[in-house]
């Protein structure tokens, strides 16, 4: 769930930061249509090929703050 909120935020940064950086370079007049025909297909495919990157940082970070441990391990020994 961690890296499907991680891919969510990301994906709306780059939309966020590219809509500002289009308003900034063509005003008075932006292209609002050419944006908008832009922008579909950018939240589309921007998460899909940020999924895999946000999987390993949202991995990265868990380890990070909580570290693994020996019962964390899979084992084929039956304890008794």
């Amino acid at each position: 769930m961690g890296a499907g909120c991680l891919n969510l935020v990301f994906a709306e940064l780059v939309f966020a930061f590219g809509l500002f950086a289009v308003i900034l370079i063509t005003l008075p007049n932006p292209p609002w249509n050419a944006m908008i025909y832009a922008g579909i297909p950018l939240m589309i495919i921007t998460p899909i090929l940020f999924f895999p990157l946000s999987r390993t940082l949202w991995i990265a970070f868990d380890l990070t703050f909580r570290p693994r441990e020996p019962r964390d391990e899979w084992s084929d020994e039956r304890e008794e």
